[in-house]
């Protein structure tokens, strides 16, 4: 049965050849044509295969004109809501930098595709960590090996170098977050704002506290009138563990510019969103007023009045040169009929600190409380034991961290505007100034408009 079956199909096989050689056959005979038609099917065939030839050329040289766009400029400066992932550079390999690059790894919106760091071991340990991720010592070593547009440049290298690396990132088109200050000045600050503006891309400064769901609570009530008019603010910042004194003796160990900034920025924006409900601005609703509305309204008005400050040293050393490092600073808001105090210290022994609390005309309260490992409280006859306060700002502000780079690359992609403006970045860096001089002639410092737009210091 098997044998008779297989010499059927292998007779089925044999005819089916046989029937295509036939054709191929038939079809391989010469066709006799006429010499006009032989001359015009000969001149088809030569259009053709030039045709062919100059779509060739054509495509070869749009790809390499593909590929060089590519490489040296981004396309489209926002990324579609609907598409990859942003492609994040993070630039400057110091603790914050470490952070930011862990944020990016661990987001669903964004890309981690590079890391750049003047110290070519030092860029090559942090890039190793993360799949996809390679390693360059300037931003503009990256920018020309990339071939894939890049989206977003968070810049976290020494406050000197911000202005520089801002207005590469710009030129090339990508959008830039950058650590608190944005540059060393506010001529440099306002350039890297233009640089930015010029080149239609967007530049925002990182204060984690507005991206901190328990400050933003307490903003939202004071904007609300849940405690009426606020009448005293008071913020902690007690650091931990402390800094090397060598770190406090550099120019990034101000603690009025490099701690008090936080803290002035969210009272700055809290007193700005109370005021502008006050004005009864028009056109008012949640969205307007947290995207747009009040940005850029009441630049000058939620500004204090006065600024007064007191610096500390804790050693000898850090008193011959002349670094403080615990302050006090008090803010007045004479027409708001507003005070705010900020206790401020570079070491605590019990945790990193962070409180507020904010005080209102109707006699209500609303605070900010610190974190803890645990949240447990054990009463006996020796008193009371609660939990550790936790280590330090990457454990406090992790969730903020996560929050803040979503934040702005919903920005990279047209959904939203940065939370922090240039007016808001400059403000706090003037106010931050204004503490700084109070401390060191001891006296108070007046802060007043100009008709320019600018901010007079005054003794």
């Amino acid at each position: 049965m098997l044998s008779s079956l297989a010499r059927y199909y292998s007779v089925q096989s044999r005819r089916q050849i046989f029937r295509w050689e036939s054709v191929r056959c038939l079809s391989a005979q010469p066709r006799h044509l006429c010499p006009e038609r032989q001359a015009r099917m000969e001149h088809i065939g030569e259009e053709v295969r030039k045709f062919r030839e100059q779509e060739i050329v054509q495509r070869a040289s749009r790809r390499e004109a593909y590929v060089q766009n590519m490489k040296h400029k981004a396309l489209e400066k926002k990324v579609s809501p609907d598409c990859r992932p942003a492609n994040v550079i993070v630039v400057g390999g110091g603790r914050m930098g470490e952070i930011r690059c862990e944020h990016v790894a661990r987001s669903a919106k964004a890309r981690l595709v590079g890391f750049v760091d003047r110290d070519a071991s030092t860029s090559a340990r942090l890039a190793s960590k993360h799949a996809g991720c390679e390693a360059f010592v300037r931003l503009e070593d990256a920018i020309d090996a990339m071939f894939e547009p890049i989206d977003v440049v968070w810049v976290c290298a020494p406050s000197p170098v911000h202005l520089s690396i801002i207005t590469s990132a710009a030129e090339y088109g990508a959008h830039v977050a950058v650590e608190k200050p944005v540059a060393m000045t506010m001529d440099d600050i306002e350039d890297a704002y233009e640089v930015c503006d010029a080149n239609g891309v967007y530049l925002s400064c990182a204060f984690q506290r507005r991206s901190d769901s328990a400050y933003i609570a307490v903003s939202d009530a004071v904007a609300h009138g849940d405690i009426g008019e606020p009448l005293s603010i008071r913020a902690v910042f007690r650091d931990h563990p402390g800094p090397p004194a060598a770190f406090l003796k550099d120019a990034g160990g101000d603690i009025f510019h490099d701690i008090a900034t936080h803290d002035i920025d969210y009272i700055l924006d809290l007193v700005k969103r109370r005021l502008a409900i006050n004005a009864h601005l028009s056109n008012y609703n949640d969205s307007w007023f947290i995207n747009e509305g009040y940005r850029d309204v009441l630049t000058i008005e939620h500004m204090p009045n006065e600024v007064w400050a007191f610096g500390m040293s804790s050693t000898q050393e850090l008193r011959q040169a002349q670094v403080f490092d615990a302050a006090t600073v008090v803010l007045k808001w004479t027409q708001a009929n507003l005070c705010a105090t900020l206790d401020l210290s570079r070491s605590s022994a019990y945790g990193y600190d962070q409180r507020l609390e904010v005080f209102g005309s109707n006699g209500a309260a609303i605070s900010v409380d610190n974190a803890k490992h645990a949240t447990y409280t054990r009463a006996d006859s020796s008193g009371f034991n609660a939990g550790k306060l936790v280590h330090s700002f990457p454990q406090r502000f992790d969730t903020a961290f996560a929050h803040e780079l979503d934040s702005f690359i919903d920005c990279a992609r047209g959904l939203a505007s940065p939370k922090v403006t240039k007016h808001d970045a400059l403000l706090a860096t003037i106010v931050a100034e204004a503490a700084k001089r109070s401390a060191s002639f001891h006296s108070t410092v007046s802060l007043a408009p100009n008709e320019d737009g600018s901010v007079s210091l005054s003794l």
